[in-house]
């Protein structure tokens, strides 16, 4: 198994990065109000930023700690989104 030395190395890493862009794009091109696109945004941030900070703690305790915190930001994110879907798209 290959050592992970940086955050960014880490696909899931990546995939978040690629999330938070779809995300943006989305967001700045919706009709949605402001508090909405400021909430999809702050959470996808936060998915990317709780990988980062927990890798770079260097021990697994808080790294699943952190993934925990992540799965519930995906939830939150994901709620967000079809609270969109409803809103915006019918």
């Amino acid at each position: 198994m290959a050592k992970i030395n940086t955050f960014e190395e880490l696909g899931v890493w990546q995939k978040a990065m690629d999330l938070f862009e779809k995300t943006y794009k989305c967001v700045d091109e919706s009709k949605m109000d402001f508090p909405l696109k400021d909430q999809l945004r702050k959470t996808v941030v936060s998915v990317a930023s709780n990988i980062t900070k927990g890798l770079e703690r260097e021990s697994n305790n808080p790294l699943i700690n952190f993934l925990i915190i992540l799965k519930a930001y995906c939830g939150e994110l994901r709620t967000q989104i079809t609270i969109t879907d409803r809103v915006y798209k019918r």
